[in-house]
Formats: C-alpha cells, structure tokens, sequence
C-alpha cells in the first residue's frame, strides 16, 4: 500500500551572509549562485557565472521518499568581491 504525502516549494534568493532556516519538513535543496560574486555556501565553494550568463555553480540535495533534511540551517557567506550577491535556494518540503 502507497502512503500519499504531499509537498509544496518555496525560492528565496539571499543577498547577504548570514545563517538562514530551512522548511521544517524539508526532504530536498537546490543552491544556485545567480549573482556575481563567489560564495560558499555551508563549506561549498560556489562561482558566478561568466559575464553575460544568468547563473554560477549550484549543487542540489536531495532525499529519497519520506526522508527529511537533518540540518536546521544552511550559512551563506559571500566573498565580497561582486556589487550583485545571490544565492537561490529552492526547498521542497512535505506538508503537515
């Protein structure tokens, strides 16, 4: 028998270092550097893209069925170096 779960997503683009929350029932992340300065992003080196592209380095993390990301927080820190900082995190979370 299938157990029906359901889940919704939600993007937030960041702009700024700092420690930010993941979706209580998260299962899945997609990290996206879309702006142009490099960043690290929970240790993971992330490059912007070259001139005239829309997006840099990303990486995803994903959960098989009914699993549930164990951290509570990803940290975002940007090099410095760009005028536009952005990471892109996209969650997909089961709803309660």
């Amino acid at each position: 028998m299938c157990t029906e779960r359901r889940f919704d997503i939600t993007t937030q683009v960041y702009n700024r270092s700092g420690q930010y929350e993941v979706q209580q029932l998260c299962n899945s992340l997609r990290v996206t550097n879309t702006g142009n300065d490099a960043a690290t992003v929970d240790g993971i080196i992330l490059y912007p893209g070259t001139i005239g592209s829309v997006q840099g380095d990303g990486f995803t993390i994903g959960g098989n069925a009914g699993e549930i990301y164990a951290k509570r927080s990803i940290v975002i820190l940007f090099a410095g170096v760009g005028l536009l900082p952005a990471i892109e995190v996209t969650q997909k979370y089961y709803t309660p």
